[in-house]
Parts: structure tokens; C-alpha cells; sequence
């Protein structure tokens, strides 16, 4: 029977409930049935460390009028999906603060917006966004956009993203610093556009970018309900039923997708991409997807060569439908590649929806039922989805090089869902060494190596997977991970092979924090947070599962992200 602790033994978050507290080491109780990480005085403050503070690009949607705000505090005892969406309880989203027709800021309203830059500099950055960032945003054709520049036939809502997202990696610093005010239009621009029938194609294209943009900036309260309201319109102008006989449509929000087929395909791409940044932001925190894949009648996305062509595919190009039975989507796509006409970003959605399924099971017990059920088929699913995927999504010998960014994408993705299905949580009452978790933590920690291992391939000829800020968060989970074996490992002697890969993973974080800034610098924060935490904090996370591994951020405090070493 647990025993209350003493006041100066009390765990950070039980004391910011005001609960009762056990004491136990290396977590407490309350914090194992929470799902938390357990953190002592020993290792925080009680209250949250100074500086530790929501910054302006946390704030929520009303940034989108411009308004920058000021840092606010939040405490120790936030729920993760507090702090994913930067929300708290003096911190609420508002009613007057949401987009409306009614309420969004006429052009003249407010500070000065940042103009376009002259044609030859937007080209630029066209070609910039193109090279280093399209391959993990693929929803617009080139060709198109290009040959609608001269004319002024795009909207300023698309070439707004364009800029926001290609800024950072212009060369001229006058470029980069313009960035903010760029983003800062476009999500003006969205704003309005989100309620308008014009060009709404082009709206959700940039809405993309938004999107990622935002996440890139950690403004994930704007990605989150930017996705959401993106996704109501994908639905309201028929882009989710783009390939349907028949569909709903409210021309009031635009017109669906005419039946030329670069309208079509950049129609399909649009609702994947939205399916994958859904994925990607719901699994850390166990949140409810917004995009419903069963409503999907939508096919998978051509080949990247033919969709950039500038003449009709073949027939022979046209892709299957999607299916949301993740072992009829399975099938399908092995028959395409067998049939040649698989490509990469097949595989890409495949990965994505077996992510969301192990997600959904994974947090099914905040609904009351059991989480661990249907994990082993989840398992068999894994499995069979590495055998299906062909050489080309996996291996980047035998990949374009073009895809090769894409290659380690799908490869890390596949790591982290390999991490959700065996991080098992220790149960109360468990001994850790005969436990469920311990079993099953070898195959954590060879799929944390297999993401050093492709990590490392492709740093052989380039380091552009590190551009793509829908990896960082799947890519420290294979972090902590390793530094969770190398501080306790299971055999009870540290092993240099692992700490040689952890080497390699601090040094693609490390880059991260150059090509993406805000991201790179919150999962920095992690790293140090939990290689400086020593066993103690290592024994505790591992102890937490799966669920635990994200779920925690609000536990990072404010650190010297210069200071990334590996304890001897």
C-alpha cells in the first residue's frame, strides 16, 4: 500500500494537482496511472524553471490578424495537449479571436502588410520551394504556377506561403528577414480566402503550407485548427470525393475540381497531404484526427514525373483508390508496384495510415477502453507493410535520388510506429526486469538503429532530410530511445555501437535546429532535457511507454541547447 510522502519528496506534477503523492522512485504512482513523467525537486523546481514561458509563435489563431502577443507562463502540471496546442486555463480560444467573414481584417486594417517581392525574386523562391521543400509538400504543379505568374492568374494567398516557406533558405539575408512578414500575409490572406468561393483550389494548396509552416515556427495551434478548417473545405468543394460518380458540394465555399487533370491531381494531393499532417500531429498527443479517412473517395497520388509533365498521362496512369482497411490498402499497393505503377508516395500513405491506426489504439484508453488491444495485429500489419514496400521506398541504394529525402522520410516513419507498438508502459505492480516492457524494449532500440542506420546512408551524399520538418518529431522519438539504452541500458553494460548511433542522431538533430529553427530548437530542448536526467529520469520514461514519450514535453524546461553531450 502506498504511503503519502513527505512535502519535500512530493513529485512535480501530483504537487501541481495537489494530490497525494508516494514518493516512489523513479516515478510515483499517480504520475504511471496518469501516463506522465514523474519529475522530483531533485531535478525541477516546483514551479516552472524562469524563462519557461509560451512564446508569441505558441500563441493560438488569432495571430492570423498579426497580432504577435506577449509570452505567457504556463505551470508544471499542463497536460501535453496543453501545451501541444498552447492552450491553458488562463489561455482560452476565443470566439472573437476565430476567423469569420464578419471578423477578418480588411487589407487596410492593422500594420502595414508585406508586400510581394518583384517577380524575379518570387521566382526565386518558386525554384527554392521546388528544390528543397516541394518533395514533402507535393500539392502544387510547376508548370502551372509558372505559367500563371506573368498574368497575375494566382493568388496572393499561395504566393504569400510560397515565400513563407522558401524565405529561410534564400541566400540573401534582406530575403530571410522578410519572411515573417510574408507568413504573417498569408495567414491573413487564409483567413479570408478559407470563407470566399475564388480560386479555392489555391486556398487549400496554401493552406497547406500554412500548415507546415506553422508547425516549422511551433505555432501549433495554428496548424491544428488551420488543418481542421482546411479539411471542412477539402469536404464542402468535393476534393474528398474527387473520385466519386457522385458528390455534396457548397459552391458557396468554391467550386470543386473542373475535370482538366492537373486540377484533379493537385485535388487528390491536396486531401494526402492534409491526411498526413493529421497523422503526423495527432499521434504525439493521442488527439482525435480531423481528417476521416473513411469518408475518403479519393485515389492514390500519381507518379511525381508524370504529375510535373505538362502533357495528359496515359491511362495507364491513373492510380487505384484509397482504401481505409489498412490490409485491402496494403494489397492494393503491393499489386500497384507489382503491376509497375507503385510509386513512393504510395508508400508514404500506407506508412501514414498505419501511424494513425497504431495511434488510435494506442490512446483508446482515454475513452475507457482497453489501449493495449489490437496491437499484435498492428504488429503483423508492420510487418507485412516493410515486406510490401519495394527497394526503391526503402533502401537508398536502390531509390532516385530524388526520392531519397522521401526514402528516409518513410523509413523513419516506419521506425516510430515500430517505437509506439513496443514501448510498452510498466504496469503497476510489475517487476521491471520479468515486465511486458522489458520483453519488448529490444525491439525499440532496433528501431531507433534503423533510423540511425538510413540517417547515416544519406548523410553519406546530403543532408536535405533535414529540411523536412514532418521527421523531427518522429526522429526524437528514435533519439530518446537511444538515450534512454545508453543511460540504463537492459543488459547493464552501455554499448559503444549504441552510443555511436546516438552520436549520429544528436548530430541530424543538431542540423535540424539550423534548417528548422523554432522545431529544431523545442526537440533540442528534449534531448539535453532527458541526456541530462541521467538514469534516474531515464528508468522513469522508459517506465511511462509509448505514450509517454511526447506526451511530456511541457516537462522541458528552458536550457542550454548548446550543451548536447552524451553522459560518459
Amino acid at each position: 500500500m502506498s504511503t503519502p510522502a513527505k512535502s519535500q519528496n512530493v513529485c512535480a506534477g501530483c504537487r501541481s494537482r495537489k494530490k497525494r503523492c508516494d514518493g516512489a522512485r523513479p516515478a510515483c504512482s499517480a504520475c504511471l496511472k496518469r501516463g506522465e513523467l514523474c519529475v522530483f525537486g531533485s531535478d525541477l523546481t516546483s514551479g516552472p524553471p524562469v524563462g519557461w514561458a509560451l512564446t508569441a509563435a505558441d500563441q493560438p489563431w488569432h495571430a492570423l490578424s498579426g497580432n504577435s502577443g506577449e509570452n505567457v507562463g504556463f505551470p508544471l502540471g499542463l497536460s501535453g495537449e496543453q501545451l501541444w496546442m498552447g492552450l491553458d486555463g488562463g489561455f482560452q480560444l476565443d470566439a472573437q479571436v476565430l476567423p469569420s467573414p464578419q471578423k477578418s481584417a480588411s487589407p487596410g486594417d492593422g500594420p502595414q502588410e508585406e508586400e510581394l517581392p518583384a517577380l524575379p525574386v518570387l521566382l526565386q523562391l518558386v525554384d527554392i520551394f521546388f528544390e528543397r521543400f516541394y518533395p514533402y509538400l507535393p500539392v502544387i504543379h510547376r508548370p502551372t504556377l509558372v505559367g500563371r505568374l506573368p498574368a497575375d492568374g494566382t493568388a496572393p494567398v499561395l504566393l504569400y506561403a510560397i515565400c513563407a516557406v522558401a524565405a529561410d533558405a534564400h541566400p540573401s539575408p534582406d530575403i530571410q528577414r522578410r519572411q515573417g512578414g510574408w507568413f504573417a500575409a498569408a495567414k491573413a490572406h487564409l483567413s479570408r480566402s478559407m470563407h470566399s468561393p475564388e480560386r479555392a483550389l489555391q486556398t487549400m494548396q496554401a493552406a497547406v503550407l500554412v500548415i507546415y509552416q506553422a508547425t516549422v515556427q511551433t505555432d501549433f495551434s495554428t496548424s491544428w485548427l488551420v488543418l481542421g478548417e482546411a479539411w471542412r473545405k477539402a469536404v464542402a468543394i468535393g476534393c474528398s470525393a474527387v473520385d466519386a460518380g457522385t458528390k455534396l458540394t457548397m459552391p458557396a465555399l468554391g467550386a470543386g475540381p473542373g475535370d482538366g487533370w492537373v486540377e484533379r491531381e493537385e485535388c487528390r494531393r491536396v486531401v494526402w497531404m492534409l491526411f498526413v499532417l493529421d497523422r503526423g500531429m495527432c499521434f504525439p498527443m493521442g488527439l482525435v484526427h480531423a481528417v476521416d479517412d473513411r469518408q475518403l473517395r479519393v485515389n492514390l497520388p500519381m507518379d511525381d514525373a508524370v504529375f510535373q509533365g505538362e502533357s495528359e498521362p496515359a491511362r495507364a496512369h491513373v492510380q487505384q483508390r484509397f482504401f481505409p482497411d489498412l490490409d485491402k490498402l496494403t494489397s492494393t499497393v503491393q499489386e500497384q508496384h507489382r503491376q509497375g505503377a507503385g510509386n513512393i508516395l504510395h508508400c508514404l500513405v500506407l506508412a501514414y495510415a498505419l501511424l494513425g491506426r497504431i495511434g488510435e489504439h494506442l490512446y483508446s484508453s482515454q475513452f475507457g477502453d482497453d489501449g493495449t488491444e489490437g496491437l499484435e495485429d498492428l504488429a503483423s500489419s508492420l510487418a507485412r507493410i516493410r515486406l510490401v514496400m519495394p527497394a526503391s521506398a526503402t533502401d537508398l541504394a536502390a531509390a532516385e535520388y530524388p526520392d531519397h529525402g522521401r526514402v528516409v522520410w518513410i523509413s523513419i516513419v516506419m521506425s516510430a510506429c515500430a517505437i509506439l507498438l513496443y514501448h510498452r508502459p510498466l504496469k503497476d505492480g510489475e517487476d521491471a526486469h520479468g515486465s511486458d516492457m522489458a520483453a519488448n524494449w529490444p525491439y525499440c532500440v532496433a528501431a531507433a538503429r534503423s533510423t540511425v542506420s538510413v540517417v547515416r546512408q544519406a548523410a553519406r551524399v546530403s543532408t536535405d532530410f533535414a529540411n523536412n520538418g514532418q521527421v523531427t518529431a518522429l526522429l526524437f522519438m528514435s533519439c530518446r530511445v537511444l538515450i534512454t539504452e545508453h543511460l540504463c541500458p537492459v543488459s547493464g553494460a552501455r554499448s559503444a555501437a549504441v552510443r555511436d548511433d546516438l552520436e549520429v542522431l544528436l548530430l541530424a538533430i543538431r542540423r535540424m535546429r539550423d534548417t528548422l529553427k523554432n522545431l529544431g530548437d523545442k526537440f533540442t530542448r528534449g534531448v539535453v532535457f532527458y541526456l541530462s536526467g541521467g538514469r534516474e529520469r531515464a528508468e522513469a520514461a522508459r517506465a511511462l511507454g509509448a505514450g509517454g514519450i511526447l506526451r511530456t514535453c511541457e516537462k522541458w524546461p528552458s536550457v542550454d541547447i548548446d550543451d548536447m553531450q552524451i553522459p560518459p
